[in-house]
């Protein structure tokens, strides 16, 4: 068995002792850690999987593995990387050829923190990306005030800098400028250090 970096889809398990859980690995019973996009419907997991279970994993269209060598560069799969953060509603434009797989990851560690703080604080079930017209194209002027106040929520609970946050900022503009804000330092999920 090997620990391994994953992009996978959140699902219900339909036991309230565990509540949102990544599909496919929670139903393989094996270990694993994971960070949640909030609620919107992504788990980034470090998982420890035999060959055969991480075949059947990678078998599923919806599930992206990251590369075991996290200090090469995106280089030629800079297209596929955008396109697989894209379909998670996680703003890839800011991703370059030249960035290391360890330096995007962080970046998306902490989106994903940021949206899980807006979900916590803002006691809230639902996807801010929940099939509405809510986009990362989505100018923040164009957001219910009620979703602002959410987003501005979040960025107080962590003391950040909001005002860069303009009518005509985009969500993606947003997240990734709180992303800049929360530091670039390393974390660990299970066995492995980002």
């Amino acid at each position: 068995m090997a620990w391994h970096l994953y992009l996978l889809p959140m699902i219900d398990s339909g036991d309230e002792r565990f509540g949102l859980v990544p599909k496919y690995i929670f139903e393989l019973g094996v270990t694993f850690a994971c960070s949640v996009f909030g609620r919107e419907g992504t788990f980034l997991c470090a998982a420890d999987l035999t060959a055969g279970q991480e075949t059947t994993l990678l078998g599923n269209a919806d599930v992206t593995k990251i590369p075991d060598n996290l200090d090469q560069t995106i280089g030629g799969a800079l297209g596929a990387v955008q396109t697989a953060l894209e379909d998670r509603n996680i703003p890839a434009g800011w991703v370059g050829a030249g960035m290391t797989y360890r330096e995007v990851i962080r970046i998306i560690w902490r989106i994903f923190g940021f949206m899980s703080r807006f979900a916590a604080v803002n006691q809230i079930v639902v996807a801010l990306f929940n099939g509405t017209t809510i986009t990362l194209n989505t100018q923040f002027s164009d957001l219910s005030a009620t979703n602002r106040q959410r987003i501005l929520n979040a960025a107080d609970s962590f003391n950040l800098d909001t005002t860069g946050f303009t009518g005509t900022s985009t969500i993606r503009q947003i997240l990734k400028g709180v992303a800049d804000q929360l530091g670039s330092r390393p974390f660990t999920l299970q066995g492995i250090t980002v």
